[in-house]
């Protein structure tokens, strides 16, 4: 972007944090994502299962009763010229 001339004293920060919740809170979580919750019913029970499925299986995510959602967030600022 400071190419175009159009902005300056670019700032890039990236912020890593793990979202911990209840296992039985996932499907909730889920169903926060605009993309899943605009799902058909049937399609969003699947995708429920399978991320269930895949988060379950990893002892780094899941020890049964808790999750520990890893989230990374990049972040820019910048100053219009």
């Amino acid at each position: 972007m400071t190419a175009t001339g159009l902005f300056s004293n670019v700032e890039h920060a990236v912020f890593e944090h793990a979202h911990e919740l209840p296992r039985g809170a996932l499907d909730d979580h889920l169903y926060s994502y605009a993309t899943i919750a605009a799902l058909p019913d049937a399609e969003r029970q699947r995708v429920f299962k399978e991320v269930g499925d895949v988060l379950d299986a990893d002892p780094a995510v899941s020890d049964g009763n808790r999750l520990q959602l890893p989230f990374v967030v990049t972040a820019y600022r910048a100053t219009r010229a």
